[in-house]
């Protein structure tokens, strides 16, 4: 498979440094005419495309516009797009004169996870063990505190027999199953209607608060009691309440 062009190549065919070709073709800088001329023209013969990574990475820009959003029900995603974008004036100034170039798509929960975390010769830590829809930005933490346990299984190992068996990762599996448990209640749940109302409640009692916000600060290495008591709580509420809800729904259809 070829590779495409690379702004070197640009640059050696138009006689010029990379920096001036990336000025020349995003209109930075004092280029000469004649010289960004030169370096279009190169750019054109090569097929040369930028790379969107690299320049997300130089301007601290993705170019992407992201929501987390309610349902609507019924409505197509350009539907709800649009209405989205008419509830902000500052919205739409920013976005005055853009033209939208493709359709518009809804990405939610997307997680998976691993079966197995280790076996003989080899272990998987962070996002490869378990990957969780980062709407809690977890990834961090989770890849330090699951990276330590594995290292210390291994030093283990190694220490004793000289290589490292799938036994060895037993107990950092079930460590590690358990701390990815703690969050993903939360991450599976946060896109449920009746859950995200609980969960943005203005005056949470005092001690569910507390729980909440040290589980999703990390505290899920060692859960207290009391943390253990205030989440279940606040998981058996939603419970409740989104069973009323359904039962609800249909008294409600029926009677009219």
């Amino acid at each position: 498979m070829s590779r495409g062009a690379t702004i070197k190549d640009v640059a050696e065919l138009a006689g010029v440094s990379p920096t001036t070709v990336s000025h020349a073709l995003n209109g930075k800088g004092r280029i000469e005419p004649a010289t960004r001329e030169r370096v279009q023209d190169a750019a054109r013969k090569l097929n040369y495309r930028p790379s969107r990574a690299a320049r997300s990475l130089r301007t601290q820009r993705t170019g992407t516009l992201a929501f987390l959003v309610p349902k609507f029900e019924g409505a197509s995603p350009e539907a709800r797009y649009d209405l989205l974008l008419g509830r902000s004036p500052r919205v739409m100034r920013l976005l005055a004169g853009a033209r939208r170039v493709s359709g518009v798509h809804g990405v939610s929960d997307y997680s998976a996870r691993s079966a197995k975390l280790g076996g003989d010769g080899w272990v998987l830590v962070g996002d490869a063990a378990t990957f969780l829809d980062p709407v809690f930005s977890t990834g961090v933490f989770l890849a330090m505190a699951t990276g330590e346990r594995a290292a210390r299984a291994i030093d283990r190992a190694l220490h004793s027999r000289g290589r490292v068996d799938a036994g060895d990762f037993a107990s950092y599996q079930r460590q590690a199953n358990r701390m990815y448990a703690r969050f993903r209640k939360f991450v599976y749940n946060f896109y449920d209607p009746v859950f995200f109302e609980a969960f943005t409640t203005p005056h949470p009692p005092e001690g569910m608060r507390a729980a909440i916000v040290t589980t999703l600060a990390g505290g899920v290495e060692r859960v207290s009691p009391m943390m253990w008591l205030w989440t279940r709580l606040m998981f058996a509420g939603v419970a409740i309440d989104r069973w009323t809800r359904k039962w609800r729904t249909p008294a409600r259809a029926s009677a009219s």
